[in-house]
Order: structure tokens, then sequence, then C-alpha cells
């Protein structure tokens, strides 16, 4: 056996073998494939002033046929972090097919690096977690929690599911709103421009699996408003949670560079869930859908405070259940990283 390491910093020269071992494996998640990796990648060079890291990525092979790809960061004191522990990216992972065993690979990395590797939200059903947990020389320096919802088949199986004070929570956001008279809507943003419409005071009441939905394809100039929309309400929501303001050159920078902005601008597997009140966005989502099409990841989750009295957030995170449950594939809600109470009473 000939383990050999080939180095390189231009991302698109692995192309085809990144794609080649990431399609091979379905445990990988949606921020392991080249299209997310290419933004993040493109997007580094912020990383390279503000974190004084280098990305850089090794190609392993053995006997010639390339076996896995490691993705790293190089910290100006020459030691090594796995790539993607930043804002956004909610699970990192190196590249490999399905049934490698990548010990012997890893091991022979780090022996050619010549200092340790840290490793950083790794999931723990991935093989790279449960190979190296609890061996020797291998450190865990925390947790993190990642909330997930099962999605059984059908909406009232779902709705039965969650406690009675969740029940009662859910009734009273969705009678107040009709009691006070507000308009509500909901629009789920597909690949491209194509959307999702539908009236929430159509239904008729919080439980019923009954939903008209109306497909739209809207202009591009419309979906641009809508991203302008939800970045304000994240920067909103940001200022209010952290005291922290978001100057014009940050807002420059989210619009137009940031990777998680540009994924779920341009992705193929991105989904975007408003909610409206009054025609203003009072909630939404964005997230990824996972390569099988099963998993739905949100990095981010904004709402606005002014409709705090309507429990926005729990009502997105509900209708986000019925649309996917009636209109997809997707049997699991991964609200990532975060451990607010409303994740788990929502059924996390």
């Amino acid at each position: 056996m000939s383990i050999t390491i080939e180095k390189t910093y231009w991302l698109p020269q692995l192309k085809p073998i990144w794609n080649n071992l990431y399609k091979t494996n379905a445990s990988l998640s949606i921020f392991q494939s080249y299209e997310f990796m290419l933004n993040f990648w493109k997007n580094s060079w912020i990383y390279c002033l503000t974190h004084k890291e280098l990305p850089v990525f090794y190609l392993i092979k053995e006997d010639g046929k390339p076996r896995l790809i490691a993705p790293l960061c190089k910290k100006t004191n020459g030691t090594y972090e796995i790539m993607g522990v930043k804002n956004g990216c909610e699970y990192c992972d190196f590249i490999y097919a399905d049934g490698t065993s990548v010990e012997s690979y890893v091991r022979e990395l780090v022996s050619y690096l010549k200092c340790p590797i840290v490793f950083a939200r790794i999931k723990e059903q991935s093989v790279l977690y449960q190979t190296f947990v609890g061996k020797d020389n291998v450190k865990e320096c925390g947790e993190e929690f990642c909330t997930n919802i099962p999605l059984p088949e059908s909406y009232d199986e779902y709705y039965k599911g969650l406690s009675s004070s969740m029940r009662q929570n859910l009734r009273t956001a969705f009678n107040r709103l009709k009691r006070d008279g507000h308009s509500v809507s909901i629009k789920v943003i597909n690949e491209g421009n194509k959307c999702d419409e539908w009236n929430y005071m159509e239904i008729e009441n919080i439980q019923s699996t009954n939903v008209n939905y109306h497909d739209i394809t809207q202009p591009t100039s419309a979906t641009d408003h809508d991203f302008e929309e939800m970045l304000s309400l994240y920067y909103q929501r940001h200022k209010e949670r952290y005291g922290e303001h978001t100057s014009k050159l940050k807002k420059w920078y989210m619009k137009h560079l940031n990777f998680m902005t540009k994924s779920l601008r341009n992705m193929s597997s991105a989904m975007n869930i408003m909610l409206y009140i009054d025609n203003e966005l009072a909630a939404f989502m964005g997230g990824l859908t996972s390569q099988g099409e099963e998993d739905y990841i949100v990095p981010r989750l904004s709402i606005n405070s002014k409709y705090g009295f309507y429990s926005p957030g729990m009502l997105l995170v509900n209708e986000t259940v019925r649309y996917m449950i009636n209109k997809t594939s997707i049997r699991n809600l991964d609200l990532s990283l975060g451990t607010e109470t409303y994740k788990s009473k929502m059924g996390g």
C-alpha cells in the first residue's frame, strides 16, 4: 500500500475528484458539497485578513487512486484547523467515499504536517468523528448541540405529537392574528425564482392539513428584494440580541460576498421561507437541503420582534413542517446549532 499526499491552494483543480467522492457518500452534509465549499473558498480571502489563516487542500491517494480530500485552514502559528468553522457553515468534515477507512489517511496527513489538526463541528454520525473519538492523542474540546425535528408522513401526526401546551400556544397565536384582522402570507423561494405562496388566513384552523399552495415564478428583481428584506431583518435581530451595529461596509460584504448569502441565493439546494404579517417580514429561515433531499438544514433564522405577540418564529417553524410534509420529500428539519427552548418544544 502506497499513500501519497498532494497539496493545492486552488480548489477548482479538485472539482472532478471532489464531486466523485462526495456523490458516493450520502452521510456527508450539503456543507461538504463542492458547490457550497466553492462559495466558502471564494469568500476565504476575508479570513486571511481578519483571522490570519490560509485555506489549503490536501489530496490523499492510495496506490494512485484518490481516497480523501482534507480541506484545512493553516494558522499563522503553523497549526491547522478543519475548514468551515465559521458562522453559517454548520457541519465540517473531510471528503471521502462511503465505506472509506479514514484513520490511516488522517494519521498519514498529521505525520506529513508534523502537527495536530483541530477538528470542530463534526457530526457524531460522521465516519471521521466515529473513527477518532476516544483514541489516543485525540482530545475533545467541547460539544455544540444541533436540534433536529423528524417529520412524519402527515402533518396531523406531527401536530398530535406536540405537547398539549405547544398545541395551545400555536392555536393562541393563530387566533390572535385572526382576531386582530391581520393579513398573513408565507412564501417559499426554491431554486432560482420559483416560489410557493399561500395565504395563512385561508387555513381553517391551525391543525388543518389542507392548504392552497400557489406556484409562481417571480422576476429576479423581486427575489433580490426578498433577500434584501431578509438581510435587513438579520441585521436588526443581530443588533437586538448582541447589541452590535452592522456597518455599511459589513452590510455590503454580507450582500455581495458572504458565502452563506451567496449559497442561499444561488445554490440549487437552497430554500428560503418567509412569513409576512401585513406585508411586512415577520420571520424567515434560510437553509439548504441535503444531497438526498431528505434533510433541510437552517443556518439562518430571524424573527421581527415587532410581532413577538404573535409568536412568528413558532408559526414559521410550524408552517415549514406542514409545507415540507405536504410538498417535499424532506423528512428531517435541522435547526442547527443552538439550544433555544422553542426548538425542542417544536419537536426537536
